[in-house]
């Protein structure tokens, strides 16, 4: 999918200078826009959907600039043919390079939450009487 906005698209973002539009907001705009029948006007989305893409859009640039702030090198721990512990120092980015990862965390603090459990009841039900809407002791 193009990264850039299309020129009614740009042309809409130039009217409104306060909305930002990057990466995931864009792709979505681009195709909920092109889900519209034929000849309908581009305008800014304002559905909630969309103002998700903007955020998590906001929360990886976020990341991507503390990514430019990290250290460089990062102590790390290793045990050579056996030997005791021994701390050396690693270039993060050139170990990213080696394992073929990104040049940022893959750990997005904020973007996507851990899974929560179901709260456990506090009292057990029989499944009879849950179904009823009865307790039993």
């Amino acid at each position: 999918m193009c990264s850039l906005p299309s020129k009614a698209q740009q042309q809409v973002l130039e009217f409104d200078p306060n909305v930002r539009v990057s990466g995931i907001a864009h792709a979505y705009w681009a195709v909920t826009h092109a889900r519209q029948p034929e000849g309908t006007a581009v305008s800014n989305p304002q559905s909630a959907t969309f103002y998700q893409m903007q955020h998590l859009d906001e929360m990886s640039s976020n990341l991507h600039d503390s990514v430019d702030q990290e250290r460089e090198y990062k102590k790390v721990t290793v045990r050579l043919q056996g030997s005791s512990d021994l701390a050396i120092s690693i270039n993060i980015k050139e170990l990213r390079a080696a394992l073929g990862l990104p040049n940022y965390t893959l750990v997005a603090d904020g973007i996507f939450r851990s899974p929560q459990p179901p709260p456990v009841p506090a009292k057990a039900v029989d499944d009879i009487a849950h179904i009823n809407g009865a307790e039993s002791d």
